[in-house]
């Protein structure tokens, strides 16, 4: 009975530790000047493989005046950024040359006045980010 007061007591005060010792997630970046902030989350999947979302971390947007493109910065993590380089043509949104994702066939934008959905796909694999104006 004694040595599982101390096992309980132990535990307790473990705990109270792991508490004291969990760190926040860092600030995001500054919001550069002319952009958005948006929160929301990102939606990855393989058809052959899996599926998952991911709340962003920071989420930043900003659309030209004459609506012919666009950037949107997303970070998920620290150590885990995104940004999408977007230009509008007769044909819709287009990744820009200077995206490394220029030779996807699809990129997919809806823009409002409090949302932005960005999104693209290959054969199997897409990533979507569902994003809403803070």
């Amino acid at each position: 009975m004694r040595h599982r007061k101390l096992c309980i007591i132990t535990l307790m005060l473990l705990g109270i530790t792991a508490c004291r010792t969990s760190t926040s997630a860092p600030d995001p970046p500054p919001r550069p000047q002319g952009y958005i902030s948006y929160t929301g989350h990102r939606h990855y999947y393989c058809v052959s493989l899996s599926s998952h979302d991911e709340e962003v971390w920071y989420a930043y947007w900003n659309e030209s005046h004459d609506s012919l493109n666009a950037t949107l910065l997303v970070g998920i993590s620290s150590g885990d950024t995104d940004h999408i380089y977007l230009r509008h043509d007769i044909s819709g949104w287009r990744f820009a040359s200077n995206d490394s994702r220029s030779n996807y066939p699809v990129a997919f934008v809806y823009s409002t006045t409090d949302s932005v959905i960005v999104g693209w796909h290959g054969i199997d694999c897409g990533t979507y980010y569902y994003l809403k104006k803070m």
